[in-house]
């Protein structure tokens, strides 16, 4: 994820934002952490050779990228479906899995940016019908907007979330700074999600910190943190995200898919194990955690 990097880090307040009142009423207050959290922690995507002897057992060849990736962790933000969403495709996809793992597929670039959400009804079919392929392993569906479509186009985007069909969680990834500048716009986005189930899309990234809402609008959230290629302030910020998960799950969280992005991607396996350490021994709650396949630069846990 290249948006919101490339900035000097020093200087950049990576302290998580307090929670809005919205959110605490949304996450319905219980206060009890459940005996088994569902936190899915993910990657962007399994094809990739640097997690051969970091995440997966050395000698693990392409063919088996899929399946060893499924072994050790429960979910990945699929963003091959922004390019191509091929049925017979996702049915291989999801034979190659267990039942506990969840697919977060992405809509199709040309359905957010080349239609900007209109005139899509077609497309959106067509990727609803592949996606339902995969049957129990579907996690949350999700939309990523281009950095322009603000507030002027919010008529599309209503149109949109309301012809979405109720039984497929989706997620919508907002960027235009005007979404966030000011509070009127803010509150009516974040009730037209809260209106149709909709999650909204939580970016953690160091250029961009109005992105970080901390708006929660169903008691499901969708994270995804770029990090900086092991700079200190990465462990900094994963510790945070796991207290906030800690405190959000015993106030009545039911599901985080938490998707962590590094610039090198092997580095994301390091991070998957340090935050589910810190979360564990923030909760007790006995998550399990990829095993190392071997040495990783960098300050384990």
């Amino acid at each position: 994820m290249d948006f919101g990097r490339g900035v000097p880090l020093d200087g950049i307040d990576f302290r998580l934002p307090p929670d809005p009142p919205d959110t605490v009423r949304a996450l319905g207050g219980t206060r009890r952490m459940p005996a088994r959290p569902d936190l899915r922690v993910g990657t962007p995507r399994w094809a990739d050779r640097g997690y051969v002897g970091t995440l997966y057992p050395r000698g693990t060849r392409p063919p088996e990228f899929l399946h060893s990736y499924a072994s050790a962790l429960p979910t990945v933000e699929l963003n091959a479906t922004w390019y191509r969403c091929d049925p017979d495709q996702i049915r291989r996809w999801r034979a190659q899995v267990g039942h506990h793992f969840r697919f977060c597929p992405k809509l199709p670039g040309r359905v957010g940016h080349e239609k900007r959400l209109r005139d899509v009804g077609a497309d959106v079919e067509a990727f609803v019908d592949a996606v339902r392929g995969f049957d129990v392993t579907l996690g949350t569906c999700w939309l990523l907007l281009p950095n322009d479509f603000g507030p002027r186009e919010f008529d599309a985007l209503r149109a949109f979330v309301e012809a979405w069909p109720q039984e497929i969680p989706l997620a919508v990834e907002l960027r235009h700074v005007q979404w966030f500048a000011e509070s009127r716009v803010r509150n009516e986005v974040f009730s037209l999600f809260r209106e149709h189930g909709t999650i909204a899309v939580l970016t953690d990234v160091a250029g961009r910190r109005d992105v970080l809402h901390m708006e929660l609008t169903v008691p499901t959230t969708f994270v995804r943190l770029a990090l900086n290629d092991l700079d200190p302030t990465d462990y900094e910020r994963t510790e945070a995200w796991a207290d906030r998960l800690a405190s959000w799950f015993e106030q009545g969280l039911e599901t985080a898919y938490f998707f962590v992005h590094q610039p090198t991607e092997s580095n994301n396996a390091e991070f998957v194990r340090h935050l589910l350490a810190t979360f564990n021994l923030r909760t007790g709650a006995g998550l399990s955690v990829p095993a190392s396949h071997g040495a990783i630069q960098g300050r384990l846990f």
